[in-house]
């Protein structure tokens, strides 16, 4: 391998949405030593049923539920 052209590798604390911490390996080490995460599996839409629509999809929901009122998306 050549010298030099490939990233460090090195340990890297992450830090889930809820506090949580553990250690893993990452390139990012080079620039940070700790990795906030902004979603994860217990904050993430997709796993926990709740919010399941954000952002532009919550403006389509939005107009559904105006025209079609009483009817559940869930």
């Amino acid at each position: 391998m050549k010298k030099g052209i490939h990233p460090t590798y090195a340990q890297i604390e992450v830090i889930k949405t809820n506090g949580d911490t553990f250690i893993t390996s990452s390139c990012l080490a080079a620039k940070m030593s700790k990795y906030h995460l902004e979603l994860d599996a217990e904050a993430h839409p997709a796993w926990t049923k709740k919010d399941r629509f954000t952002g532009p999809a919550l403006g389509n929901v939005r107009n559904f539920q105006k025209r079609y009122p009483g009817l559940d998306l869930k």
